[in-house]
């Protein structure tokens, strides 16, 4: 009987240990996944921000030609 033990134990120890480890690797590929999604919606609205601050320019700079436009009119009027 303690020889039957004696071989179950170790067996059962070894099984239980690379249980663990591979929920423990399960658990952290999940938690690097979600991380990359992150970071991935964080590129997504950095781009998102990039783009709006660029037509944001655009725009002020077609307000200042505008504006140009305006001023050179009314100094040829007045």
């Amino acid at each position: 009987m303690d020889s039957t033990w004696g071989f179950i134990i170790p067996i059962v120890a070894i099984v239980g240990g690379i249980s663990f480890a591979i929920v423990n690797t399960v658990m952290r590929s999940r938690t690097v996944t979600r991380e990359a999604n992150v970071l991935q919606d964080v590129r997504s609205l950095l781009r998102e921000r990039g783009e709006a601050e660029r037509e944001q320019a655009r725009l002020l700079r077609d307000i200042e030609q505008r504006l140009a436009q305006i001023e050179t009119t009314l100094n040829q009027v007045g």
